[in-house]
C-alpha cells in the first residue's frame, strides 16, 4: 500500500502536469548590450562611461537604458544625453542624473515597464547596436561645459532564455 507521502506527491504532480505547468522553465527572454567610451586629453582622462541597454519580453516585460560615467574634474555633471544617429535626424534621449556614486562618478538611466508609453525606449537597443551612439555630458565647469563621448559596443547578447528563472 503506497505511503501517504507518495499519494500526496502524485496528487500534486498530476494536476500540474495536466495543466501544462512548466516549473523551472522561463516564460520570458532577455537581451542586453554594453557600450563603453573614453575621452582623454594627452594622458589625462576627461571622461569615461559604460552604457547598458536591456530588454525582457514574454511573461515579464521591460526595457531599460542605464549608464555610469566618471568625470575626474572638479565640478558637477548636470545632464547626460544619449544621441543616436538615426536618419534623417539624430534621436536625443535625455537621461536623468540620479546619483553621484563617488566624487567623480555618476549613474542614471531610464526604464519602461510593461506597456507604459513613457519613456518610449522601443528601438533603442537596435539603434545603439547599429553603432555611432554618443553620450553628451553637460557639466558646470566653464572650461569644459560639454563633453562628447563616442561609444563602442563591447558586448551584445540578443534574445536568450535563462536557465535561472524567478
Amino acid at each position: 500500500m503506497p505511503s501517504v507521502f507518495v499519494r500526496s506527491s502524485v496528487a500534486i504532480a498530476i494536476p500540474l502536469l495536466l495543466s501544462g505547468c512548466n516549473l523551472g522553465r522561463c516564460d520570458y527572454e532577455s537581451r542586453y548590450l554594453t557600450a563603453i567610451g573614453r575621452v582623454t586629453e594627452g594622458i589625462a582622462e576627461v571622461a569615461a562611461a559604460t552604457l547598458t541597454v536591456g530588454a525582457v519580453r514574454g511573461g515579464l516585460r521591460w526595457r531599460d537604458v542605464d549608464y555610469r560615467i566618471r568625470v575626474p574634474l572638479e565640478g558637477r555633471v548636470t545632464s547626460v544625453t544619449l544621441i543616436l544617429p538615426q536618419q534623417p535626424a539624430p534621436l536625443r534621449l535625455d537621461m536623468p542624473v540620479y546619483e553621484q556614486i563617488t566624487p567623480f562618478e555618476y549613474a542614471g538611466g531610464l526604464s519602461q515597464r510593461k506597456d507604459e508609453q513613457v519613456p518610449a525606449l522601443g528601438g533603442i537597443f537596435e539603434m545603439v547596436a547599429a553603432g555611432g551612439a554618443v553620450l553628451e555630458i553637460t557639466t558646470d565647469l566653464p572650461a569644459r561645459p560639454l563633453i562628447t563621448l563616442p561609444l563602442t559596443i563591447t558586448a551584445v547578447q540578443d534574445w536568450y532564455r535563462s536557465n535561472n528563472c524567478y
